[in-house]
């Protein structure tokens, strides 16, 4: 025996382990190993559990699988396996447990293999992608106890189970399962009456999310030693049948998302035990029994989306709104459909003034991010073309405070440079003669004399032409700004040549401090 269960493995399966003849258990469930089962398996002739659930093991099983004569349990749930199920396997006869659920296993299922595994006790497919019909065969399998199907995509009919006495659980739902609008889609569960009623331990009946028709046979009502059932989400129609009444171990009964009509029948009050109760969203129809009342273990009764009427008890169980869902019933009154009718109806004005807030506040902000995003837009402009036009000697001159010796920030040999402050709503701050241009003014002054002066920001290619020390200015982030450019020229760069173009930058002489000037086209 090799047990390793419940433990922190990695790795893989050592292909090595395959010749160990004469080992009986391999079990390392519940680890952390990768990789796919060796085919070397199929050469360990004596074992008889092959154990390996919640891995991340992968890929195909091996075919050799089929060779292990003496093989009674296959576990192998809760990991990546994929592709059809080996035919081989279906022929080990010594096989009583299968377990293949939570895997992605494609492809369908032998029609003989409830002949050709005798001794098979419990099958589990769950959760793959198996798809085809349920194989009739299993109307053979005589020592059948458990069958889980659920989630894939098992079409038609299901086969008479009238040959598993010690059949106790049959989960089968979330498939698409039924015959096409047939009447007998649920038939079988009179062969189940004659099994099922003989099993020593609670029986579960799971056929929901499927598509079956027609309706509930009386037959259900053999089933005694039944503890839950659940035929909801399907197509099923008629009433429910009053013989349900005799299942009185039953603890859970999931009806809803069916075309159910008729009244509740009053055989219902027997089952003392009923816990959850869901005959919701149906077409079920006249008073709500007032034997419900005295349930007092029921923790969910959703009787809610039907065409119930009449007044609604207000005692016992039927007090409690968190139990007691009935919303959906115009005809009905009273009890706790008025304090549900009330409380949604209070809810619903929450939840609409909460989404009308929600709107008027994502208009405002919209509003206020456009205004915004424009605004920036604007003061991003400030000192360019909306300046261009406005600025006249009149707004420098205040702006400078009459070109006071106070904003003066540097003179050079071609002129000076101020700072100034606009009286504008944004306060841009300007200095005259800083690099990039930002308007132009040309105008008088107040004794009638021609005015023009040049307003710039920082551009990279123009040559400064007498850079030194005294002519570079510290913001007050401390930044270096190059200041008096009275002998700055613009250099104008094309994909043509300049030399030939004319477009170039030129001088007529060497100006600026001796030992700073410029020694080319750049600073």
């Amino acid at each position: 025996m090799f047990n390793a269960a419940n433990n922190r493995l990695t790795g893989e399966i050592p292909r090595e382990i395959g010749s160990l003849n004469n080992l009986q258990n391999f079990v390392v469930s519940f680890n952390s190993m990768r990789g796919n089962i060796p085919a070397s398996f199929g050469n360990m002739s004596s074992l008889r559990v092959l154990s390996a659930s919640n891995n991340f093991l992968s890929g195909k099983l091996p075919a050799t699988l089929g060779q292990l004569k003496n093989l009674s349990i296959l576990y192998l749930p809760m990991n990546g396996f994929s592709g059809e199920i080996p035919s081989s396997i279906f022929n080990l006869s010594s096989l009583s447990n299968v377990y293949f659920g939570f895997n992605q296993l494609q492809g369908s299922l032998p029609s003989d293999m409830g002949i050709s595994l005798p001794n098979l006790q419990s099958f589990d497919v769950a959760l793959n992608y198996l798809s085809g019909t349920v194989p009739v065969s299993f109307s053979n399998a005589s020592n059948l106890e458990q069958l889980q199907l659920q989630g894939n995509d098992f079409r038609g009919g299901m086969p008479s189970l009238g040959r598993s006495p010690n059949l106790f659980r049959l989960i089968i739902n979330n498939n698409s399962l039924g015959n096409a609008g047939g009447e007998d889609d649920l038939s079988f569960i009179s062969s189940l009456s004659n099994v099922m009623s003989l099993a020593s331990l609670s029986v579960f009946l799971n056929l929901s999310h499927n598509d079956l028709t027609g309706s509930i046979p009386v037959e259900v009502g053999n089933l005694q030693n039944m503890g839950g059932l659940d035929l909801s989400h399907n197509g099923l129609s008629g009433s429910i049948p009053s013989s349900l009444g005799s299942c009185v171990r039953l603890e859970s009964v999931n009806l809803q998302g069916n075309q159910l009509q008729g009244a509740i029948p009053s055989s219902l009050r027997s089952l003392r035990g009923i816990q959850r109760l869901d005959i919701s969203s149906n077409n079920l129809s006249g008073q709500i029994p007032e034997f419900f009342e005295g349930m007092n273990l029921l923790q969910i009764l959703n009787l809610s989306h039907n065409s119930f009427e009449g007044e609604l008890s207000v005692n016992g169980v039927l007090r409690n709104d968190s139990v007691v869902s009935v919303i959906g019933n115009s005809k009905l009154c009273g009890g706790s459909f008025s304090r549900q009718s009330k409380a949604l109806s209070h809810k619903l004005k929450i939840v609409i003034s909460t989404i009308c807030s929600l709107l008027v506040l994502t208009f405002m902000g919209s509003c206020l991010l456009i205004f915004w995003i424009k605004r920036r837009g604007k003061q991003d402009r400030v000192t360019a073309d909306d300046l261009q036009v406005k600025l006249s000697y009149q707004r420098l001159h205040k702006a400078t405070d009459g070109f006071s010796t106070a904003n003066l920030v540097g003179v050079g040999s071609f002129g000076s440079v101020y700072k100034g402050v606009l009286d504008d709503k944004n306060g841009a701050t300007i200095a005259v003669n800083l690099v990039r241009i930002v308007t132009v003014c040309s105008s008088v002054d107040y004794r009638g004399n021609d005015f023009k002066a040049l307003v710039y920001e920082f551009l990279a290619n123009i040559v400064h032409c007498d850079l030194k020390p005294s002519n570079v200015l510290l913001d007050e982030d401390m930044g270096g700004r190059v200041g008096d450019f009275g002998l700055a020229k613009f250099l104008q760069f094309t994909t043509a040549d300049t030399s030939s173009t004319g477009q170039g930058s030129s001088t007529l002489g060497i100006k600026g401090t001796v030992g700073y000037a410029p020694p080319g086209k750049c600073i």
